[in-house]
């Protein structure tokens, strides 16, 4: 404490003696300083050693004492002070590594050990999502979120947080010249297996200056292109001779030496697939190197088109190069970074090698469905994020052969299915789908002496069947039905039995819109209890009341919510989601320029993402007195093309000169009358 209040924490503030025990947390090993202010005196001891010695009456005296400790651990320290007349202080500080000089923060004291590890347990100082315990076994700085630099935070890479389990004291923990960072997120390989060779062949280059076509100003400098307005892309074409995956690599930099922001966010497209999104920072006088991974491109044309998400004045991106590479992979024997890829991105999920339902439901994993082929006419859906399904229907008798083709051949997966009969005798409950359909038979090994008669019921509907000839049956009505099944052996054995069929069905959603970084609040059409809903990539909960939270962090992918039946169950619908984000450049506060009048007008500008849906609809409502649009209403109802083609809408404001900086108003998005968003 200093100066103020009672001495020492006591009730008195003159004539007080006042003792403090407690175990010091030491987080790191290494040397420390401690500084011991008072006014009257004190004296300090750590483990019953005194180590500083500031006693006496006396104005507020600073001692100072620097110690080593060999190890992270608890010193049990223990302060003395006293306080006689005027005024009174009694600070303790101390530096060290990890610390600046500073009072000692209150989560390092503690009453004994025990509580220590309770709560030290949970102490995360630079929240980096590895505890500072951890911190200081894993030899990890717990003041800074990346100690290796590799752009994984600690706490990502000690808890596997995307599926690899990487050293955060190495920016590439396998040592094959790829970083952690570039392996799990730019290559989808493997960091924790040595799998390129160091070595990159240049393929080819392009030249940024030679664009065919772009939206928004762009400048060009010599080979260069400079980005001079907010929001835009640029797109080139190349010929590409030689099939492949590349490594795109932009060089870009920051043209303007004062820029008032130098951070950026570029999303690439090839051929209108989405590559991937780089949010990076690049200062005046440096360059800075976006990498990205292509799909399998064929020998044809192809074009890649850079999205600039810019909504800032006083800033500009140029694009100084644009290289092809192809990193090598390691030698021969070794693991090969483009196997290890394609496996992580591109693969069935579900193997069925035989189903008693048809269609069967299959699903795998894609970045890029739009580049699958199967060698039958099933239809492929996107399923959850980067996730697909198909509908195979199945024949009796031969095995159902599929052929499924990634990336245009770059890997290829093959199945087959046999449609397996469904025994009455079974008894128990089956749920299938609605319009699914099942093979019906009754065998009750009493087949080898021959068969008198056998037969299936279903609704009131008798059918034949032998031991090899089933009933294909389809069930196109939602709905519980009981199958019941007679044979008579020709030794005279009759068996009978039932089984129940549930076939549920789901009711189909129209597409979600949703704007990135607000929860939606959804009411979802009443389900069978057996369904479930899957939004694997997104966050959907379930309310108590019943009704769902939606929400998205990011407002690119192609990513839908699944109907299944039970967890990991077959799917039956699925409905899209469809993400924008939108920004305001002001934000509700501005003075803007003073009329003639006295009124202020102000200027504002809203941007709506170039891949927002076309039929969302923006309500702007001011709901302040004093404040008018510049028509005088107060309430705006915008549709995607009033944006325009860059995204942008400019709306002044006008407000009264004794009104001061707001002028509040709020943003609601909705679809089809059903509010989807809202900013205040």
């Amino acid at each position: 404490y200093s100066y103020s209040g009672k001495a020492g924490g006591s009730s008195k503030t003159t004539y007080v003696v006042a003792r403090y025990d407690s175990y010091l947390w030491v987080p790191i090993a290494g040397e420390y300083t401690f500084e011991l202010i008072s006014d009257d005196g004190s004296r300090m001891f750590v483990d019953g050693v005194k180590i500083i010695d500031n006693d006496g009456a006396h104005s507020p005296v600073s001692k100072i004492h620097t110690m080593t400790f060999a190890e992270p651990g608890f010193k049990k320290i223990k302060v003395e002070y006293f306080q006689a007349a005027g005024y009174h202080t009694c600070q303790l500080l101390w530096s060290g590594p990890g610390q600046s000089h500073r009072l000692i923060p209150a989560k390092y004291y503690y009453l004994s050990i025990p509580e220590h590890q309770q709560l030290e347990a949970e102490v995360d100082s630079d929240g980096d999502f590895l505890t500072d315990v951890l911190e200081a076994q894993e030899g990890t700085d717990p003041n800074n979120k990346d100690s290796d630099g590799d752009k994984l935070l600690d706490g990502e890479e000690y808890h596997a947080t995307y599926g690899y389990k990487t050293n955060p004291l190495a920016v590439d923990t396998d040592g094959d010249t790829m970083s952690d960072w570039d392996e799990i997120f730019i290559f989808l390989s493997n960091p924790l297996i040595a799998d390129f060779s160091g070595e990159v062949q240049t393929a080819f280059s392009l030249i940024p200056s030679e664009y065919s076509f772009s939206l928004g100003n762009w400048e060009k400098i010599n080979n260069s292109v400079r980005h001079t307005t907010r929001n835009g892309f640029i797109s080139w074409k190349k010929l590409i001779e030689t099939s492949g995956v590349y490594m795109v690599e932009f060089d870009v930099s920051q043209y303007l030496q004062n820029s008032n922001r130098n951070s950026f966010s570029v999303v690439l497209k090839i051929d209108d697939m989405l590559v991937g999104r780089q949010n990076f920072d690049v200062s005046f006088g440096a360059n800075t190197t976006l990498k990205f991974l292509t799909p399998n491109l064929n020998e044809s044309e192809h074009t890649f088109t850079l999205y600039i998400d810019n909504v800032y004045y006083g800033t500009s991106l140029v694009i100084n190069d644009i290289k092809f590479t192809i990193p090598l992979p390691a030698g021969d024997g070794e693991q090969n970074w483009l196997e290890n890829h394609i496996n992580n991105i591109a693969g069935l999920i579900t193997k069925p090698t035989s189903s008693k339902v048809s269609p069967v439901n299959i699903e795998g994993k894609s970045r890029y469905m739009d580049m699958m082929k199967f060698n039958n006419t099933s239809k492929v859906f996107r399923g959850t994020w980067n996730h697909w399904y198909s509908d195979i229907p199945l024949t009796y008798g031969a095995g159902t052969n599929l052929e499924i083709s990634y990336q245009d051949g770059l890997k290829t997966e093959n199945l087959t299915i046999t449609w397996a009969e469904t025994n009455i005798l079974d008894g128990g409950t089956m749920t299938i789908r609605k319009d699914d359909s099942l093979l019906l038979n009754i065998i009750s090994g009493n087949e080898d002496g021959g068969i008198d008669s056998a037969s299936v019921t279903i609704n009131g509907q008798t059918f034949a069947v032998d031991p090899d000839t089933p009933k294909e049956y389809q069930f196109d009505t939602a709905g519980t039905f009981t199958v019941t099944g007679i044979q008579t052996a020709s030794n005279g054995v009759i068996s009978t039995g039932s089984i129940n069929i549930k076939v549920v069905a789901a009711p189909v959603t129209e597409p979600l819109k949703h704007w990135r970084f607000r929860e939606r609040t959804l009411t979802w059409p009443e389900m069978d209890e057996s369904l479930i809903l899957d939004g694997n990539g997104l966050s959907l909960v379930k309310n108590e009341n019943g009704s769902y939270s939606l929400n998205r962090s990011e407002a690119l992918e192609d990513i839908n919510i699944l109907t299944r039946i039970g967890a990991g169950g077959p799917i039956i619908n699925r409905t899209q989601t469809q993400p924008f984000w939108l920004y305001e450049l002001v934000e509700g506060f501005g003075f803007g320029t003073q009329l003639p009048s006295g009124i202020y007008r102000v200027v504002d500008t809203v941007f709506l993402s170039p891949f927002a849906p076309d039929d969302i609809e923006v309500k702007i409502e001011i709901f302040v007195s004093g404040v008018t649009f510049e028509d005088g209403t107060t309430v705006k109802v915008l549709k995607k093309n009033d944006f325009g083609t860059l995204g942008t809408y400019e709306m002044v404001l006008l407000k009264d000169e004794d009104r001061l900086g707001s002028t509040c108003h709020r943003i609601k998005v909705y679809q089809n009358g059903e509010l989807v968003g809202q900013r205040h």
